[in-house]
């Protein structure tokens, strides 16, 4: 009796391991070098006990699951568990089997992953050789998604635009975004790209062959994946390398010297300088002029812009208190801006409230530093559950172990001159029920 309990619990928690791991590997697009990563930033611990939340029901991840489910099943069936001793030994053996079985289950489907990402690449680059679409290119540590989305609005005040969706920045969602938004009327279409390393940017540009290019800025995000410093402006560059003579590329330098990006240049180069989110219309602003379009509808395009940028200003909600929802993605440079945006309220109490910035590498503790003397001198809290902010016990953090705590302590803050920005990813049904508190 003692002997099929044993081994129906280990079947039980095996499987209930088995959804979880298809939930981090889902979080981390499927790769594992972004797994890896994660587990030098926070931990085995973490990764591999922690218990989270259902997967998506995805095809990818059912079929990971079914894989999974019958390679756990298969170990169960042949390891003839015959005693007492051999079922508390699966047990313990059950939480790496179970992570096995997963990676197996990802593996194979990553065949078929490749498969249908060439069928659909292929499919979109064909598309547009065969049009005369003007394609731009936008890529960068942060600001990407604020540029693209702004450029657009500017653009389309004149062409007929066609660009990326959401964050669909790898090489098979910008071609997915191309098949789904490019029409036969469309004029140009913008491409936000993104990467983990070396090799993605290029690929993305081979795909859309890009006329004009903007580099937002280069910090420090994703460095751990990247490996060197070198490495990740060298992944940026890629979109520079890939412009034909007759383009342009419109580049934040930031901190580095121009001569980092004239080298092996073919394209003309126009280099802005700015940190914040309003510097992100400078590089659409020249585009536009580039392109022809007049100075009244560059000005009527930034008064939109304007305007949508204020609809995403903090908004009252049931208690009383405000919300600034910033949780789509993070770096030191919008960590620091957001900071900024808060000093200048007026509220009494302000909160910030984020899980950490990933995938910093040996970058982290320095960048940790540099936010947390902003928030000291603003006088804004911080609230997460990264206990590497707990650097040299600075007032200005606290620290919760879990995100349940977390949000129950937010729900009693909020209230009047109480305003909260969430930075970086966050649950959004957390964030949805704050709201309607």
């Amino acid at each position: 009796m003692i002997h099929t309990t044993l081994i129906i619990l280990g079947i039980i928690f095996g499987i209930a391991k088995i959804s979880d791991y298809i939930y981090i590997f889902q979080l981390k697009e499927y790769r594992m070098d972004r797994l890896i990563s994660a587990i030098h930033d926070k931990g085995l611990v973490y990764v591999f006990l922690t218990w989270r939340h259902f997967p998506a029901k995805s095809i990818r991840n059912i079929l990971i699951f079914i894989i999974s489910l019958c390679f756990f099943i298969l170990f169960i069936l042949r390891a003839k568990i015959t005693s007492i001793r051999l079922a508390f030994v699966f047990i313990l053996i059950s939480l790496p089997l179970s992570f096995i079985s997963v990676y197996v289950g990802v593996l194979f489907t990553s065949i078929l992953s490749y498969i249908k990402r060439a069928y659909v690449i292929k499919k979109a680059k064909s598309l547009l050789s065969e049009s005369n679409i003007i394609t731009i290119g936008i890529t960068g540590s942060y600001g990407k998604t604020t540029t693209k989305e702004y450029l657009y609005t500017m653009l389309s005040s004149t062409f007929k635009v066609a660009k990326t969706d959401a964050n669909m920045n790898t090489d098979v969602g910008v071609a997915i975004s191309i098949l789904k938004n490019v029409k036969r009327e469309t004029q140009i279409f913008i491409a936000e790209m993104g990467a983990y390393k070396r090799g993605e940017i290029r690929a993305i540009c081979n795909l859309i062959q890009p006329t004009y290019g903007i580099i937002t800025g280069i910090g420090n995000q994703h460095l751990d994946l990247f490996g060197s410093k070198q490495n990740l402006i060298d992944s940026k560059k890629e979109l520079l390398l890939s412009l034909p003579q007759s383009g342009k590329a419109y580049i934040n330098k930031g901190t580095y010297q121009e001569s980092i990006f004239e080298k092996d240049a073919k394209s003309r180069l126009f280099f802005y300088v700015g940190v914040d989110t309003s510097s992100n219309l400078i590089p659409c602003i020249e585009l536009a002029k580039d392109l022809g379009i007049a100075q009244e509808k560059i000005n009527t395009a930034i008064a939109d812009i304007q305007k949508i940028t204020n609809s995403l200003t903090p908004l009252r909600y049931k208690g009383g208190g405000l919300i600034l929802d910033n949780s789509y993605n993070t770096s030191v440079e919008g960590f620091i801006n957001t900071i900024n945006v808060l000093a200048q309220r007026n509220e009494q109490k302000k909160i910030i409230v984020s899980r950490g910035i990933l995938e910093l590498g040996t970058d982290k503790k320095t960048s940790y530093e540099k936010i947390l003397q902003a928030l000291n001198a603003s006088k804004i809290i911080l609230f997460t559950t990264d206990h590497d902010f707990k650097i040299n016990d600075y007032s200005s953090v606290v620290y919760f172990k879990s995100e349940t705590d977390l949000s129950s302590t937010i729900i009693n803050e909020l209230k009047e001159q109480v305003i909260v920005a969430f930075e970086g990813r966050y649950d959004k049904r957390i964030i949805n029920k704050l709201k309607n508190t």
